[in-house]
């Protein structure tokens, strides 16, 4: 037997040994870290695609045929551009050359593309291995044609980097840099723990890092375990979230700013910038009671309307609050060289009169007016906006300069481009700005409107705009398909002499075509490729063939885009979102399923038949939505007429939780992708509670109230609300009060003893309570209350049962007075217990219960008005 393995291991190794060996040398003299990043990412990759060959990083050759990587400028036919490349033969030999190091990184991902990898967002596919290798594909030429290509995740919803771990950041980065792009954005509001200074014995307060248990960023509604959720077989535990958002709450920023810094070297040690992006005015209006009070008041100035202070940067101490948070940013960050500033669209400093600035500025400003007469003609509010934010921008450069650090560069953005002009009316020449096309949600693409491209183009703003183009919006159209990207974006670009452009998202899938488009079109070997040649591109890598192009054709014309992550609420009804043709989308969506059930999957790669069944579930997904949304659509109507009997028939056809279900299958196919199961968490916690609401109403469901623990958030940002969920172990969603809604504190109630059959189902619910002292009200309302709904709060006329979970103290008997709609009811228990009562709501309107303890200590752990 031991003989037996020695032969097999001699035959093993003799033909490890019959390998051909490749070399790949780095021959520059001094080559640095990113040049032997790009030669061993190429031998990763060449040793996957052909097996039966041998490659090896060195700096001399140790085999017949050879690749070298080196960086030059004195071969003719090198791109003059540190991101372009030469890729050539010689006999037995390869070259990729560069006039930079980053040229030989888009090099090699350049000549792998050619052997067959596709390289997207979310994802990447390699060839079938290849049995021979040679090198007849081995000759390109490509460089950059516009100088930054940003993708920027904006920090705030936990379906996109809000919700990654080191893991996911770093696929980003890899991805986007495979895609052609060089500059990696991030953006925190103020209450996150990524950035933290102190002034005037002050620390920064910080909030959450959204999770599904706590933070409530834009209407991050926290629930008990997302494993209760449809779906939530997806979870692995009862928290979603990123590792540096789940620790304690003492570590927060400690870990927040140790990993992200681990991150930003990352991408600079393989030649992705790194621009990090803070607010500019929402700052003041979180910091008002703490360090900006702390300044003397005539070293700051008050808008009156916010009520807000502003310190002035060119004063002593509102220059040290400025400088206060730039050492911050760099002391966690020295590695940045570009930071930008942002305002929102609908900022406090619009509301700022002319007459409320310091003397001195206000003359600034009317000297700037008469230099630029064309500024009389623009929305004044925005004039006043811009002239504050360039004062403030030019601070922090002053102060930047002082610090020695001339090095960053620096740029302001908001939301639309109507800040542009004004903005740079009054920025020192050299800061860039930042247009977010916010208004794509309208087909008001800025990259659409000629006029705004001139404004762009004018010699003030000349090669100082970096347009943002959105992938997808989270005001609406947030799921489903991506915009089509925009066409001839290279030559919109140079219309508009922009040097740079970003992309702007959060989720990662399905939005590659659009990125895969926007990147290529602005390459000298794909300048301006139309979308259709793109598109099959996408085709043959995530399904084999470009055969399968039609669908995807298909699929970006004409499904729907959908959903919101800004709010509480899935749709905001005061813009039509989630409003579309039902009909046509499911017709469409079959349609398109018919065309990838035709198939040939014979010669697919495992994970290509898998994208086949990602794409026909996205589509089950948008039938099952369009169903259940045309049919909560339609009850709504019934109820505002007051049908409660036709809402009640259309509610009962609707199945919001199989929404959930199909979606949450797709974080699971092809890869597990988190920003997709993050998003089935929000989604569900939206959209579920919104057509409760709607059956709740009717009379359809239960209400259900929990007494329990809540995360409140003072610092949060946008919908700021105290909703939480508490879902039970049959599925059912109670919303969760917590001490903030009583004049007492929440306790935490004994196990024991053990509950008997009838209370099991709600031993979680009696885990805690208030304890009621002279009277407290406890409100019965629909859940969420969903925005933009008539008589959101009211409880439908009708007979309801009233079942009260209540406690007692020590387990002693207590008597308490119950008063519902001005009906009196005394009862008398002890230990725990489910007192019901029997109620007539006479007219719909509110309902609130008012619990009067007579003897004994009473604790409410909540509450159930079932319809009768």
């Amino acid at each position: 037997m031991r003989k037996a393995i020695l032969i097999l291991f001699l035959i093993l190794a003799l033909f490890s040994s019959c390998k051909e060996r490749i070399s790949i040398i780095v021959s520059s003299e001094n080559s640095d870290a990113i040049e032997e990043f790009a030669a061993e990412e190429l031998r990763s990759y060449l040793t996957n695609i052909y097996p039966a060959y041998e490659f090896s990083v060195g700096k001399e050759s140790v085999g017949h045929k050879s690749i070298y990587l080196k960086v030059t400028d004195a071969t003719e036919g090198v791109p003059n551009n540190e991101e372009g490349y030469l890729v050539k033969t010689d006999g037995d030999s390869a070259y990729i050359l560069s006039n930079g190091n980053t040229g030989l990184v888009y090099g090699v991902y350049g000549i792998l593309e050619k052997l067959g990898c596709g390289f997207f967002l979310s994802d990447e596919m390699l060839p079938a291995p290849k049995k021979n290798f040679d090198f007849s594909e081995w000759n390109i030429t490509n460089e950059p044609l516009i100088e930054e290509r940003f993708v920027f995740n904006w920090h705030n919803f936990i379906s996109g980097c809000t919700g990654w771990d080191k893991k996911q950041w770093l696929e980003w980065i890899d991805r986007s840099q495979k895609m052609g792009y060089n500059t990696v954005m991030i953006h925190a509001y103020h209450n996150n723990p990524m950035h933290t200074y102190e002034f005037n014995e002050f620390t920064k307060e910080v909030g959450y890092i959204n999770t599904s248990a706590k933070g409530r960023d834009w209407g991050n509604t926290p629930i008990n375990d997302v494993r209760r959720l449809p779906g939530g077989e997806i979870f692995d535990a009862a928290e979603f979230g990123s590792k540096i958002a789940m620790v304690p709450d003492e570590q927060r920023s400690e870990v927040a700013q140790s990993t992200m810094a681990e991150i930003f070297s990352y991408a600079l040690a393989r030649g992705v910038k790194v621009n990090f992006a803070i607010d500019i005015d929402m700052p003041l209006a979180f910091l008002k009671n703490t360090m900006v009070q702390s300044i003397p008041e005539e070293e700051k100035f008050h808008l009156t309307k916010a009520d807000i202070w502003i310190p002035l940067p060119d004063k002593p101490k509102g220059y040290d609050f400025y400088k206060a948070q730039l050492e911050g940013l760099l002391s966690s960050y020295p590695m940045l060289e570009d930071i930008s500033f942002f305002r929102r669209g609908a900022s406090f400093f619009r509301d700022a009169s002319l007459k409320e600035l310091p003397e001195k500025w206000q003359e600034e400003f009317n000297s700037g007016m008469k230099q630029n007469p064309k500024l009389g003609a623009l929305d004044q509010k925005e004039v006043i906006s811009s002239f504050i934010t360039a004062k403030l921008v030019a601070g922090y450069q002053q102060i930047l300069k002082d610090l020695g650090r001339e090095d960053i560069v620096l740029g302001t953005g908001s939301w639309n481009h109507y800040f542009v002009v004004p903005t740079a009316a009054f920025l020192p020449e050299d800061i860039k700005l930042l247009p977010i096309d916010w208004n794509s949600r309208f087909d008001q693409s800025m990259m659409e409107d000629n006029n705004i491209l001139q404004d762009f183009a004018s010699p003030e703003l000349r090669e100082k705009v970096i347009p943002f183009i959105w992938a997808h919006h989270d005001d609406g159209m947030y799921v489903g398909r991506p915009f089509k990207p925009t066409e001839n974006l290279y030559t919109k670009l140079k219309q508009g002499e922009s040097k740079s452009f970003g992309v702007f998202h959060w989720m990662n899938r399905p939005l590659d075509i659009f990125f895969k488009s926007m990147s290529r079109q602005v390459w000298s070997e794909t300048v301006n490729e139309p979308l259709d040649k793109t598109i099959k591109f996408a085709a043959e890598h995530f399904f084999g063939t470009e055969t399968l192009a039609n669908y995807f054709d298909e699929w970006i014309e004409n499904a729907p885009m959908f959903g919101r992550a800004t709010l509480m609420n899935f749709f905001h009804r005061s813009m039509d979102e989630c409003v579309f043709d039902f009909n046509e989308a499911i017709i469409g969506c079959k349609k398109r399923i018919a065309i990838l059930d035709g198939a040939d999957t014979s010669t697919m790669t495992g994970k290509q038949e898998e994208y086949i069944e990602y794409f026909k579930t996205l589509e089950q997904f948008i039938i099952d939505f369009s169903i259940t949304q045309a049919h909560l659509l339609n009850a709504e109507t019934l109820l505002e007429n007051g049908d409660i009997e036709g809402a009640q028939t259309e509610l009962l056809q609707g199945d919001p939780n199989q929404c959930i279900r199909t979606f949450s299958k797709l974080s699971q196919i092809a890869k597990k992708e988190r920003g997709e199961m993050a998003y089935t968490y929000r989604m569900a916690s939206k959209y579920i509670p919104e057509y409760i609401s709607f059956e709740q109403r009717s009379r359809l469901k239960p209400y259900y109230v929990n007494i329990d623990t809540v995360v409140y958030e003072d610092l949060a940002q946008g919908n700021r609300i105290n909703l939480t969920y508490h879902i039970d172990p049959q599925g059912e969603f109670w919303e969760t009060l917590g001490e903030n809604e009583f004049n007492s504190p929440l306790e935490k109630l004994s196990e024991k003893p053990a509950l008997n059959h009838e209370l099991a189902p709600y031993s979680e619910i009696f885990e805690y309570g208030i304890k009621i002292t002279s009277g407290d009200t406890i409100p019965i309302q629909p859940i969420m209350r969903a925005m933009g709904v008539k008589n959101k709060n009211e409880v439908w006329q009708g007979k309801y049962e009233l079942m009260l979970l209540v406690a007692s103290e020590n387990e002693e008997e207590i008597s308490f007075k119950m008063n519902i709609n001005g009906n009196e009811k005394t009862f008398v228990c002890s230990g725990k217990a489910v007192v019901e009562a029997t109620i007539e709501q006479k007219e719909s309107g509110l309902m609130s219960v008012i619990i009067k303890p007579e003897n004994g200590n009473i604790f409410v752990c909540g509450v159930i008005l079932r319809p009768i």
